[in-house]
Formats: C-alpha cells, structure tokens, sequence
C-alpha cells in the first residue's frame, strides 16, 4: 500500500495511536530478513507507527468472547470484534484488507462508531463487495477506500456511489531494493509465470506448445490457495511447475528468464499486479491477459 495518502491520514493529531488491523500475521519490518521482501505495509510501520490487531491476535486472545466468535464464524469477524473494542481510543484505523475492512465498517455502521477508517482494497469478490456495500451499505462507515487502480476505483463509484473524496488510488506496492535488475545472472532460453489467484495456466501452456521454450510456473501464493486449472503431474515435458518455493527461487526464476507471463482468468477484481510490477522491476517484459479490471502501470505496447 502507498502512503502518498499520509496528510489525509493525519487529519487529527495529538490522538491515541493508529491501530492496523490485517486478516493476516503482521511482522515488524525491522524483523524481516534481507532474503525476504519488504511487505507493503513496511511505510505504514514508519509513518504511522501502528499498534497491530491481526490474525495472530485473536488466536492467541484468552478473551472468551473473541474465542467464540473466532471458532464459531471466522477469524476476521473477530479481528473486526477487537477492533471495535478498541476504536473509540484510537486516532485512526488502516485495515491492510477488505476482508476485515469490510467487517469493522459494519460494526462501525451498527454501533455508530466515527473513528476515522481506511481500507485498503484489493481482491474485494464480487459477492462480497456487493454484501458489504450493496445491501449492507458499509460505505458510509470508511473514511478512505484506498484502491488499486482507477479501474477498481471508478467502480466504486459507479455501482456503489462512492464519492470522490473517499477515494484514493494507491496502485499495488512491491519491493524495488528486492525485485532489482541482476544482469549477474544468465537468461537461460525459458519464460515463467508466478502467482496462483485466477490464473489460467491452462491457456498459458496451450499457448506455448511447439515454440520450443521451457516454461516456468511458480504457482504460489501467501494469499490464495484455490485450485491450479492444470494437472500437475500431467504436463507436457517443456513445462515444469513449482510449489512452496521462497521469494528468493521466485527472484532467481524472474532472474533466469526471458520474459514474464501473467495468464488471468476473465474475473472483474484485480489480480495478478503483483507478478507483473515485481517483473517490471527486474527489467523484464511483461505479457498479461487483457482483463476488465487492468492497473493504472499497464499500457499495451
């Protein structure tokens, strides 16, 4: 996430601290190796320097009724319960993701709660963006809907009356110290794809029969775990897909090839900006499906 947004943020001072709220586990930037990325919320930690309710928060919570709601919904209704308890003491939220984002501004909306909230939205489903804000109605509730791309934020607009002031267009963040050019490295005669969210590999194999080119795919993902379109232990012999490697294999493999591949499924969220800017960062071209929901850093040609 971008933290251009930091004055709008700022808009009440001398207030009890900015409380970040993830649906996953949040580590202390200063913790992470230097074989790891930095994760986008690193300028929040610097800027805002946050007090952290996340996954691990509720699963290690001796509160009873936390526990409950934790085992008896999902954590991320009990990520959004803790919040609420503790909203009225803090200057502001930042939410790292709608799917507790979502969940606090209807608290918020329910309980009539005007602590300052921002939501970073990024995958938001159809189903769930419509729950949230179509018939729930939560919008009135986030001070900020900090968008991936203009294309996701005209959206808001247009379907949900979302006005312009609560929008801010971040675009996706990625580590350019750690996706660097390393011209050390030779480019060997393949391509590679990264990512598991709505890809279609699939297509992307089809497309590459007979060219005469490895193929590469780094099916992971921190995020999404939902099935491949391909049968693993069924592919054609210039193809070779990998499962559970680290981001340092993922740099090397970008490292290695000629250039990158972002196959997307037709679906009207954005997915598939992180490869293509981690990508872009290396110095390698990119070919990414054309979708409804493109980001801002894409021009065909």
């Amino acid at each position: 996430m971008a933290v251009a947004s930091r004055s709008r943020l700022h808009s009440r001072t001398h207030a009890a601290p900015v409380l970040l709220i993830s649906g996953v586990n949040i580590s202390n930037p200063n913790t992470i190796p230097a074989e790891r990325p930095r994760p986008d919320y690193t300028l929040i930690f610097k800027e805002l320097t946050p007090v952290v309710l996340d996954l691990q928060s509720v699963t290690t919570t001796t509160n009873p009724l936390l526990r409950l709601i934790r085992t008896s919904t999902d954590p991320h209704w009990a990520i959004a319960f803790a919040a609420l308890r503790q909203a009225r003491n803090c200057q502001q939220i930042v939410a790292t993701g709608n799917d507790v984002g979502f969940r606090l501004a209807f608290l918020f909306k329910l309980f009539r709660i005007k602590t300052p909230l921002h939501v970073c939205c990024h995958n938001a489903g159809t189903r769930q963006r419509d729950f949230f804000l179509g018939k729930l109605k939560v919008g009135s509730a986030i001070s900020r809907f900090l968008c991936l791309s203009s294309a996701q934020a005209e959206l808001f607009k247009t379907r949900y009356g979302i006005t312009d002031d609560k929008i801010i267009v971040t675009s996706c963040a990625i580590d350019q110290q750690f996706f660097r050019p390393m011209p050390e490295v030779t480019v060997k005669h393949q391509i590679c794809s990264a990512g598991r969210a709505d890809r279609d590999y699939a297509l992307f194999i089809e497309a590459t029969r007979g060219l005469g080119v490895e193929v590469k795919i780094d099916a992971n993902s921190a995020w999404w775990q939902e099935d491949l379109n391909i049968a693993v232990d069924k592919l054609p012999d210039h193809v070779e897909v990998f499962l559970g490697r680290t981001t340092m294999q993922l740099r090397q493999l970008y490292a290695e090839s000629k250039f990158v591949v972002v196959p997307i499924k037709h679906v009207p969220f954005a997915v598939g900006y992180t490869v293509a800017l981690e990508a872009m960062a290396m110095g390698k071209p990119v070919i990414m499906t054309r979708t409804g929901q493109p980001g801002d850093f894409l021009r065909d040609g």
